[in-house]
Formats: structure tokens, C-alpha cells, sequence
């Protein structure tokens, strides 16, 4: 305050608040703590393996996976091992993938190819079982798969005219709920606590499923969704979910924000994109954090994954992205306490 009392004494009233002004543009900003942080988790350096269009990250028991959708292939290593190998399953597009133990099977949405799998291994072009057509419907650019360990579901998603199957084997029975009333494109589903959750992107929905038998559901929609569409901007559809995920007391929710969907570029696409929130009453009332800054420009966080209490989240930079080789990341979301 002396320095301050000095320079009103001697000064002009004008001169000093402009002197003030000047000193507050030339001081950092105050940025406000938030509630986690994300640190790359892959790649760790430019030796490793390049990634394309990365949209999910998996671990068994001995392995890590990560699905490289635009090079057709799993990138995965064993625990306790340097090096990385690229899956030889004949696969076109896949967004995901699960692993019933029981089973000794890997699931696979082989979106491309309009077809679940499943096979036993990574390093073999063996496919066990294929689908084309699960529950009377024929597959559509299939998305997604999760395995629920403590039901022993696995579930799968038809993302246009939605509809979400559920079954044991993929060549015993197969049930489906049909959600085109409600959704539109939706991209993913997740499991917590053994509620299954739609994900409905163009509509900016998300359907938790509170009876399957019964077809009983609860509907939440996002805040200020302005239009349906497969991916946008904060600006122009609101929010247009890939994923959402409870973790640590936290819902998470990523976004397909692009300059791609967009009327002309903008940096909004950079905004909400990856969100965090209590409860739905706060995903609906727009109560939300924004941890969107702590992503790259440009790039677009896919789905969620949880394994042992930690939050994993893969990604990709757009196509306006000209970076280095690794278009694909992986971030590992952790809690600030």
C-alpha cells in the first residue's frame, strides 16, 4: 500500500488508474483450482508407437489395449513388458473392445464391417463367433461394447435408430431394449454399479436404465442443447456427449466438439468439452465444471475408462491438427484433493 499512497500523492486521479490498469494486464492471471488433473499417460515418448483415431483404452488382467480406429488395429502390451504389438484380427473401424475371462473371448464392435466378434487372442487372425445380425436387427455401424463383471453382461449398441443388446455368448440369446423414440446417434454406453447408461449424443441426452425388464428408464437432458448433430461446438448444439462416467464421486462427460460440424471455425469447440458434475440435476441445469482447458486445441476426448481406482480417457486431435506423429493420446484423470 506505500507504493500505491506515494504514486496517488504525486499523480494524477487519471494517470494513476491508468498506471493500475496497466499493472493488472501485466500481472498473471489468478487461475481458480480445479477438481482433478490430467497428465498424458500415452504416448510417453516418440519411440512409441504411433496411434490414429484413438477412441477407447482396456485392461485384463495381464494387458493394456487401446484401439486405434483409423489404423484397424489394437495397440497392446503385457504388464511387466516394454514392448508394444499391434493385434492381427481382421477389424475395419472398431470403437472398442471387452474381455469375458470366463470365456477366454475378447468382444469387438467391428463397426466398419457391421458386425460384433468375438476371438480369443490378440495375435491371431482367429474369429470365434460373428454377428451381423443380433436380436432381429441388422448391425449398423455397431459402437461400443462393455462387459459388467458383476452380472456377467455384455452389452452392445446399434447407435442409429438406437438400440442397446445384452447377452452372456454371443452365440446364445440375445435381448435388446429399441430407443428410437427418445435418441437419435448415440455413441456409447457405460455400466456403473451394474446400471447400464445410453449415451445420446446428437440429442444431448443420456437415458439411465432403471429397469431392463420392465423398460423402465429415467431421461436427463444437457443444458442448453441447441440442435441434433453427431458432433458441433458449445456455440452452436450445446453439448454432443461421446461418453459419460462416475468416478470418485464425479460424473465425467466428454464431447465431440469439432470445427468440422461447425458453420465456420471457431475456438468454442475448445469449451465444455470435457465436463465434470455432481449430480444429473446439475448435467440438466448446466452445473457443471469445465476441465476442458487442460486438453490440447483441437482435440477430441473419446470414452472413459475406470480400472483400478483410476480414470483413463483416449482421444484424438481432429482433422485440422497438424502435429507430430501421435494423432491418438490417452490422459489419465486423477482427483485433486
Amino acid at each position: 500500500m506505500r507504493q500505491y499512497n506515494y504514486m496517488f500523492k504525486y499523480y494524477s486521479k487519471w494517470t494513476c488508474i491508468t498506471a493500475l490498469i496497466v499493472l493488472g494486464l501485466l500481472m498473471p492471471a489468478i487461475v481458480e483450482a480445479q477438481s482433478a488433473k490430467l497428465t498424458l499417460y500415452y504416448p510417453v515418448s516418440e519411440e512409441d508407437p504411433a496411434l490414429g483415431i484413438t477412441t477407447h483404452i482396456y485392461f485384463t488382467a495381464n494387458e493394456v489395449i487401446i484401439t486405434d480406429l483409423s489404423d484397424n488395429t489394437f495397440l497392446y502390451r503385457q504388464f511387466g513388458e516394454d514392448e508394444w504389438q499391434r493385434s492381427v484380427v481382421d477389424v475395419k473401424g472398431p470403437h472398442s473392445i471387452a474381455y469375458q475371462p470366463e470365456q477366454g473371448l475378447y468382444y469387438v464392435n467391428d463397426t466398419e464391417n457391421n458386425r460384433m466378434i468375438a476371438f480369443p487372442s490378440l495375435d491371431s487372425p482367429e474369429i470365434a463367433v460373428e454377428k451381423t445380425t443380433m436380436a432381429g436387427v441388422d448391425l449398423h455401424r455397431i459402437h461400443d461394447v462393455i462387459y459388467d463383471e458383476m452380472t456377467g453382461w455384455i452389452y452392445a449398441l446399434n447407435p442409429y435408430d438406437p438400440a442397446v443388446f445384452r447377452f452372456k455368448e454371443l452365440d446364445g440369446e440375445i435381448e435388446k431394449l429399441d430407443f428410437s423414440d427418445e435418441l437419435e446417434y448415440t455413441r456409447a454406453i457405460t455400466v456403473v454399479d451394474s446400471t447400464l447408461y445410453l449415451i445420446g449424443s446428437s440429442r444431448g441426452k443420456i437415458i439411465e436404465i432403471v429397469d431392463w425388464d420392465e423398460r423402465q428408464y429415467k431421461v436427463y437432458q444437457s443444458y442448453d442443447h441447441k440442435r441434433q448433430a453427431p458432433a458441433g461446438s458449445w456455440t452452436h448444439t450445446g453439448l454432443i456427449p461421446n461418453d459419460a462416467e462416475f468416478f470418485n464421486g464425479k460424473w465425467y462427460v466428454s464431447s465431440y466438439f469439432t470445427n468440422q460440424y461447425v458453420p465456420e471455425p471457431t475456438p468454442d469447440t475448445d469449451n465444455h468439452k470435457l465436463i465434470s458434475f455432481d449430480t444429473w440435476d446439475d448435467f440438466e441445469a448446466g452445473n457443471w465444471e469445465d476441465l476442458s482447458e487442460q486438453l490440447p486445441t483441437a482435440f477430441v476426448p473419446y470414452f472413459f475408462t475406470v480400472h483400478n481406482d483410476q480414470l483413463y480417457l483416449a482421444g484424438f486431435f481432429d482433422a485440422s491438427w497438424e502435429g507430430g506423429k501421435h494423432r491418438g493420446h490417452v490422459y489419465l484423470i486423477e482427483p485433486v484433493e
